[in-house]
């Protein structure tokens, strides 16, 4: 799979986490990973910066509280799973979801 790279610089970004603050949905369909933006900025190896360069591909869509990325194929999904634990973030503990949710349309 090509990895995405992102149509914006990272300032960019950045301006749009501002302006879209609780003004923009985000949209859950197919199978989506949701990361709280939070975790993302404390935990995540790199931070924001670091996770948008790692999205791959051009679904990321966020809402300032939230982040998602979707796929089409299980397999995809739990590659970029693994990634993310990989960066810091955990999935589940006990059947919970601590960091990461995965929601299957």
């Amino acid at each position: 799979m090509e990895k995405y790279k992102p149509q914006f610089s990272r300032e960019r970004w950045g301006f749009f986490i501002h302006f879209m603050r609780n003004t923009m949905a985000v949209l859950v369909e197919a199978i989506s990973v949701i990361v709280r933006m939070d975790t993302i900025s404390s935990k995540y190896h790199g931070g924001w910066d670091a996770f948008i360069d790692d999205v791959p591909n051009g679904t990321l869509c966020f809402d300032g509280e939230i982040a998602r990325v979707g796929f089409m194929a299980p397999t995809d999904v739990k590659a970029f799973r693994k990634d993310l634990e990989r960066k810091g973030l955990q999935f589940l503990d006990n059947g919970k979801s601590i960091d990461i949710a995965v929601v299957d349309q």
